[in-house]
């Protein structure tokens, strides 16, 4: 159990979590949190936020960020063999975790991993929290000694990660989704993992992962078997294919579903979700040619080649419903059929 004196400081960064103004503001308060909490010889923490173009943020930016490129670039080919790795990919690992929480020391320490990229440079124990969320923010701690992360670190930890992700919510919610960076306001990548069987069968799929796959693939589709062109897909990346990436526009956002074999678990395959946020709405110009929003969204997906049912399915509105929309679209744009709408939509939005 922690003490009373812990106990206040974490309480402390928690309501100084909740009132930082911009993502440094926060980052380096949970930084400041952990550092005072769980002795360590140097924490991190990482995020992905949309571009352009795509970059990584790295806190804090000093003389720990070539540390951290090192262990980048060494951890690249054998991250496979960290256990807290495997088991964020198996949705085993949803909190703070250390190796030691999922392979015995002396087994983990006769991994490549810990041998090749471990041992020369000094680092002894990790500690990683891979928020549970849909940010990409994360946090590693190490040491450079022996001792553990106790189960009361591992705690005081884990409640910095949780509140660091819901204060950068907060802020995310408050700047129409983008949170203020460097003196910007930038959007950050949100992304979720489902975990299927070598058959296509959805083993594990969190609620963020359930949400993001039916944004994809319309309200009512089956969450137990994922559609066969994606299964095509993991079959071609066993056999050595190139990755196949399956990318969804939506209004406002973007979803690229990224699908690839769990190494080190040859009967399972992840699907991994990434959701940026557009620049500007994909169904605007199609607005500004007279269409009602709704109307917009259903010619996107007649341009897209889709049917009224698979349009029905994706909008969680009846086929009959559908239909009026596409009739209503071919009134309004003076054609006599569909292929002639999507012909003059994408004419007037070129031009």
């Amino acid at each position: 159990m922690p003490s009373t004196r812990e106990l206040l400081q974490l309480t402390d960064f928690v309501v100084a979590l909740h009132e930082g103004k911009t993502f440094e503001q926060v980052t380096d308060i949970a930084l400041q949190g952990l550092k005072s909490l769980v002795p360590c010889d140097w924490p991190l923490v990482s995020a992905l936020v949309s571009g352009p173009p795509n970059i990584r943020i790295e806190r804090p930016r000093s003389d720990l960020c070539p540390v951290w490129d090192e262990y980048d670039v060494r951890s690249l080919s054998l991250i496979h063999e960290d256990p807290t790795y495997t088991n964020r990919l198996r949705l085993t690992m949803d909190g703070a975790a250390q190796p030691r929480d999922f392979a015995a020391p002396g087994e983990f320490e006769k991994t490549r991993h810990f041998n090749q990229v471990w041992r020369p440079m000094g680092i002894r124990q990790m500690l990683r929290f891979s928020n549970p969320g849909v940010l990409g923010i994360g946090f590693i701690i190490v040491r450079n000694t022996s001792r553990p992360f106790s189960g009361d670190e591992i705690d005081m930890a884990e409640v910095i990660g949780r509140q660091m992700d819901a204060a950068i919510l907060k802020l995310m919610q408050k700047h129409n989704g983008k949170v203020p960076l460097g003196g910007q306001h930038v959007p950050m990548h949100t992304g979720s993992w489902l975990v299927c069987s070598a058959e296509g069968s959805i083993l594990r799929s969190p609620p963020a992962s359930r949400d993001h796959y039916r944004l994809c693939l319309g309200r009512n589709a089956s969450l137990k078997k994922l559609p066969g062109d994606w299964i095509s897909v993991f079959i071609s990346r066993v056999n050595g294919g190139p990755p196949e990436p399956k990318e969804f526009i939506l209004p406002g956002r973007a979803i690229t579903a990224h699908i690839a074999p769990i190494i080190g678990s040859p009967g399972e395959f992840s699907v991994f979700f990434v959701e940026r946020q557009l620049e500007e709405d994909p169904l605007t110009p199609l607005v500004k040619l007279g269409l009602t929003y709704r109307e917009a969204e259903v010619m996107h997906w007649m341009i897209e080649g889709k049917t009224n049912p698979e349009i029905a399915t994706i909008m969680g509105i009846s086929t009959l419903t559908a239909k009026k929309h596409v009739e209503n679209i071919r009134t309004k744009f003076n054609v006599s059929n569909r292929t002639a709408a999507v012909v003059y939509a994408m004419e007037q939005v070129r031009n």
